[in-house]
């Protein structure tokens, strides 16, 4: 049987019952020893790589018993925010394995603009201004137009 995604190989796993015992195995055996649970540990538990036990979870027989183990492990991986005094690993770990970011709500894709509402305030234009920002736009009326409006 040929493991999936690599036609010809043979298979890691050939009984998904027997897997589901493992990884359950894996489980219990990290409570009873109060071991972090980890996608790395399972795998080792596993006898496989990380990569190994990654690509089963394609795997028709596999998807869904992989799916409630990474489940578990998030789970696990995000109460230890609130368990630890240092949670950075627990932090790494969701960014890493689950696709957890840091918001930032600095930075948005608005354009930048400056608008100056009539010619009295043109003597504003003969200031520097950072190379970052468009240079004024003066208009007559007090409409605002984006830098790409105005340069159309």
């Amino acid at each position: 049987m040929a493991g999936p995604g690599k036609p010809g190989r043979l298979a890691k796993f050939t009984d998904p019952g027997l897997f589901q015992e493992m990884v359950d195995d894996y489980f219990r055996l990290t409570i009873k020893e109060n071991r972090p649970q980890t996608v790395a540990g399972l795998a080792v538990h596993l006898r496989c790589s990380r990569e190994t036990l990654l690509n089963y979870a394609d795997h028709d027989d596999y998807g869904d018993i992989i799916s409630h183990a990474k489940a578990r492990l998030m789970a696990y991986a995000e109460e230890s925010l609130f368990t630890l005094r240092q949670p950075s690993g627990a932090i790494f770990n969701l960014k890493a394995n689950y696709g957890y970011r840091d918001h930032d709500d600095r930075y948005h894709n608005a354009p930048v603009v400056q608008v100056i509402f009539n010619s009295n305030e043109a003597g504003l234009l003969n200031r520097p201004t950072p190379a970052a920002l468009p240079q004024p736009v003066v208009i007559e009326q007090p409409v605002i137009k984006t830098i790409e409006e105005v340069n159309g």
